[in-house]
């Protein structure tokens, strides 16, 4: 799956537990790579949190994190992950 298809699955996760979630979204801010600014920072307060819940895996095959377990993850790819999530807001709203 590429990134893109993670972050849509992560919206339609977002849709069945928070269906207004977009609506909690202040795009001025989005910030994929800061536990508070992130999506689920934004929707429940701390990506932490969710993450404990849902677990690491969960995070990147959603699209709300990127697996750094190889090195670190190039400044592009956030840029691409908050460009995606803003798309996937928008077409909520």
């Amino acid at each position: 799956m590429t990134m893109r298809d993670n972050v849509h699955k992560g919206a339609a996760w977002l849709d069945t537990r928070e269906p207004l979630w977009a609506t909690r979204i202040d795009l001025a801010t989005l910030r994929m790579t800061t536990f508070k600014q992130c999506i689920l920072g934004q929707v429940f307060g701390n990506y932490c949190l969710e993450e404990r819940e849902m677990g690491e895996d969960f995070m990147f095959a959603h699209g709300f994190n990127l697996d750094d377990t190889l090195g670190d993850v190039p400044e592009e790819a956030w840029v691409d992950l908050d460009t995606y999530w803003r798309q996937e807001v928008y077409a909520r709203l």
